[in-house]
């Protein structure tokens, strides 16, 4: 067990930085109110005490800080990770999808964030740092970077 959250500590220190954009992990649940200015604190003590779970469920945050199309797209993803794993895997399917939409990215964009995200996450495999919330940020930084016109994040 212990090795685990030393992995899990090791993954979330060397990719916090990473991610700029609105992170569940950093900024809702249990970690955000206990670490509101800290990000890279907040997603330790939100995976340290749950895996993450409250920071996509969890109405301790406020409203403004957890609501909208971003959080809800992280709750998703958190609730349904397998299936987004396997379809990612394909290329394909409902829940990637679906995702797509709660983001209310524009249809005519999806196959190219679909095989960009696809792209990143055969990486994230391969170094065996696939979990719910690099999917979210490999998703929301591949949107970011170049789908930002195409799609409503709030």
């Amino acid at each position: 067990m212990m090795k685990k959250i030393l992995t899990v500590m090791c993954l979330v220190f060397l990719t916090v930085p990473a991610f700029a954009a609105k992170n569940a992990w950093r900024q809702c649940g249990i970690g955000a109110a206990m670490f509101p200015r800290t990000g890279w604190a907040a997603v330790t003590s939100n995976i340290i005490w749950d895996f993450g779970i409250t920071a996509s469920t969890s109405s301790m945050s406020s409203e403004s800080q957890c609501a909208g199309r971003a959080s809800t797209a992280a709750k998703f993803i958190h609730q349904n990770f397998a299936m987004l794993e396997e379809e990612t895997a394909s290329g394909s399917g409902d829940h990637i999808v679906t995702v797509l939409n709660i983001l209310d990215c524009n249809k005519k964009s999806h196959g190219n964030i679909i095989n960009e995200v696809r792209s990143n996450f055969a990486s994230e495999l391969q170094q065996g740092s696939s979990t719910d919330e690099a999917y979210y940020n490999n998703l929301m930084n591949v949107i970011e970077r170049n789908y930002a016109a195409q799609c409503q994040l709030s």
